[in-house]
């Protein structure tokens, strides 16, 4: 049944994205860990039992969110097979954001569109955590199809490849682990050691699937650019007024061939960059994931992303992803939104097919 569960949670994703009526579970989980954070910085007196307490919080946090899950679901399965399914699938879709993330792209890029670059900042800063205040165009869109890329693996990808192998408990302990990341996992004075604990989990529980984004971006390129050479294809030259079959017939051979090797050289090149971007800036990143599925994404797009950001005021060097591509522009957002589609749609089966075949499996032993 939990192949069901994820293809269902996947479709009601798409058709609802996050309300903000909906009581959404990773906000209750970011109000356990804002109350354990402060009973816990209580007792904290170095920096040792500051990443001691760090550890505390993450063992307080994921397993009780871990088993309160899986509680809910098994109660609601022992009052009915349908009801267990719905609580499923519910639950399930709270761990995904494909919807969600598009819709945030698109508000930007509707505000850059509209010439209102104050506001496309005030939207953009709902989704990074960088600031956003003195950011020219290019800066937005480069800041948006970054946060595209990331949280497709983050939002999307991860919490599906949790569903996948082990059901909607382990993609809710994921997304604890991901906003425990999001909240104490930063590197800074307060956080380096507290949040130690949390920022390290969370690039444990990322490592596979952010190169499982990056390989789907890529084959979502490939195959986009493979289409449009199939459905749009080079129109023939007509013969010019005045000339015969003769003299047509007079070109060169070789001359033709150059320029058909040629052509197919740079097609095989096109297709090719997302990968070569991918495995060459895919660790031009301050994180260890991060810059996999930001560097897929860069090739695809033929762009540069990365460079320095501000935060809290204070410029973050940091190398370039895609270095010799364009700068990015708004209309580069909306191809990463379609790139994201691909690559979660494709991910989304896959997962589907794993967990049927895992199934499978353990009925087997």
């Amino acid at each position: 049944m939990h192949s069901l569960v994820i293809a269902s949670a996947f479709i009601l994703d798409l058709i609802f994205g996050d309300p903000p009526w909906f009581p959404h579970p990773v906000r209750f989980i970011g109000r356990m860990i804002l109350l354990a954070e402060k009973g816990l910085r209580n007792v904290t007196r170095s920096p040792r039992s500051e990443k001691a307490a760090g550890v505390l919080l993450v063992l307080i946090i994921v397993t009780p969110v871990y088993f309160l899950t899986r509680l809910l679901i098994s109660t609601a399965s022992s009052l009915s097979i349908t009801f267990g399914f719905l609580i499923s699938a519910v639950t399930a879709y709270t761990t995904l954001a494909t919807r969600g993330l598009a819709d945030a792209a698109r508000l930007v890029q509707s505000r850059l569109e509209d010439g209102d670059i104050v506001s496309a900042r005030k939207e953009l800063s709902m989704i990074v955590g960088r600031d956003t205040a003195n950011l020219n165009e290019q800066e937005i869109a480069r800041a948006v199809i970054e946060t595209v890329a990331e949280n497709a693996s983050d939002g999307v990808v991860a919490p599906l490849f949790y569903l996948a192998i082990g059901g909607p408990a382990l993609a809710m302990a994921y997304k604890a682990v991901n906003t425990l990341d999001s909240m104490v996992g930063y590197k800074n004075e307060k956080y380096v050691n507290f949040g130690w604990a949390a920022a390290k989990l969370d690039d444990v529980a990322n490592y596979i699937p952010a190169r499982i984004t990056a390989v789907l971006i890529s084959l979502a390129a490939v195959i986009s650019r493979r289409l449009k050479q199939v459905l749009s294809p080079s129109p023939r030259s007509s013969p010019a007024r005045g000339k015969g079959d003769s003299e047509l017939r007079t070109q060169p051979a070789l001359e033709s061939l150059y320029r058909g090797n040629s052509e197919l050289r740079t097609l095989n090149f096109e297709l090719s960059s997302p990968w070569r971007v991918m495995l060459r800036d895919g660790r031009n990143h301050p994180s260890p994931n991060s810059g996999y599925p930001e560097a897929a994404m860069a090739g695809a797009l033929g762009i540069r992303l990365g460079g320095p950001s501000a935060y809290a005021g204070k410029i973050a060097p940091k190398p370039s992803i895609g270095a010799g591509g364009r700068p990015p522009d708004k209309k580069d957002i909306a191809n990463s939104v379609r790139l994201m589609y691909c690559s979660t749609l494709s991910a989304a089966l896959g997962a589907v097919a794993v967990n049927f075949f895992l199934t499978k499996i353990v009925r087997v032993l």
